[in-house]
Order: structure tokens, then C-alpha cells, then sequence
């Protein structure tokens, strides 16, 4: 029989702690933005930029590819993929998703819903000289 160690509890212990390291920065990376939107791309390129932060009522619409079709429903601040013909209907299953992060992808009609933010919508067009 074999007794455990202190050195193997401080292990254990240790390793336990780093398990929720990734879960801390996914927290802390997808805090408060005011420019929130859902970047939508077909077969790896982008189709369509949809702001959610601010968007109000229903917007459906479908994307079809040579592969098949996919039905995408934009409700308030929410987007979910809600039909598609693709056999194992994956892409169906994240439902509706709003916050920084979260992604909905159909694999066989390679599409992906992926929901993006940024702290100030001018963050890109603002430059900085330093002397």
C-alpha cells in the first residue's frame, strides 16, 4: 500500500488551482464592451457584420453554400443559427448566444457566428505620435 506524499498533495493542489487559470482570463478577456457585434463567415470569409449591442427587433436570414443552406435569426441582442439542412445539425445546439466569445459553427457548410466586442469603436481608427 502506498501513502501519499505531502510533496504529491502540493501537486495536486497546484494543478487543481491551474485548471481554473483558463476559465479566469476567458472571465476577465470577455468583460463589459459597448460595441458589441456578430461576425459572420462563409467558408472563411466574412459575409456579414451584425451589431448586437444596440440592435432591436428580428432580423432572419439564410446563407446558402454549394454544400446547403442555413437559417440565421437575429432577435434583440441575440443570433442563432435556427435551421440548416446539414446532417448532424451541430450548429443548432449553442441556441442563441450574445456575449463576447461565444461561437455557433456548422462544419460541413463551413460557417461560423461568432460574437465580437471592443471597449471603444474607435479604437482602430485612432492613431498616437509620441515624441
Amino acid at each position: 500500500m502506498k501513502i501519499i506524499k505531502k510533496l504529491d498533495i502540493i501537486v495536486i493542489s497546484l494543478l487543481f488551482i491551474a485548471s481554473f487559470i483558463p476559465h479566469g482570463i476567458f472571465w476577465m478577456t470577455s468583460g463589459d464592451s459597448n460595441y458589441v457585434y456578430a461576425k459572420v463567415t462563409v467558408e472563411g470569409k466574412e459575409y456579414k457584420n451584425i451589431r448586437l449591442d444596440n440592435h432591436k427587433g428580428e432580423e432572419v436570414f439564410n446563407i446558402k453554400t454549394s454544400k446547403g443552406y442555413n437559417m440565421i435569426k437575429v432577435v434583440d441582442n441575440k443570433i442563432a443559427i435556427v435551421e440548416a439542412d446539414c446532417p448532424d445539425k451541430i450548429c443548432l445546439k449553442p441556441g442563441y448566444i450574445s456575449k463576447v466569445g461565444e461561437t455557433a459553427v456548422c462544419l460541413p457548410h463551413k460557417i461560423v457566428v461568432e460574437i465580437k466586442g471592443r471597449a471603444n469603436i474607435d479604437d482602430e481608427e485612432t492613431d498616437f505620435i509620441s515624441g
